[in-house]
């Protein structure tokens, strides 16, 4: 006979995978139910921060605008800013 009061480790296992198991059904109910966030805006400039390392992982200084090139959605666009940053 048991002592009431005490609790079984099948017990305590039942209630923990109970648990666990409601709350992965009430995420992807979630994430069904509620669409992905997007963002639109015209926009002018963005700022794109490159590091670039050779072979051996040292960092390349000596780059020019001339040595990229940037695509947007397959297309290529123009640099119009470009700067070294030595920080």
């Amino acid at each position: 006979m048991r002592q009431t009061g005490l609790v079984s480790r099948r017990e305590m296992l039942l209630a923990a995978s109970s648990v666990i198991a409601g709350g992965r059904i009430a995420s992807a109910q979630w994430r069904q139910a509620s669409p992905a966030p997007t963002f639109s805006a015209d926009v002018n400039v963005v700022n794109v921060f490159v590091t670039v390392r050779d072979k051996k992982g040292n960092i390349v200084k000596d780059l020019t605008q001339e040595d990229f090139t940037l695509a947007e959605d397959g297309r290529e666009q123009t640099i119009r800013y470009f700067s070294r940053e030595s920080n």
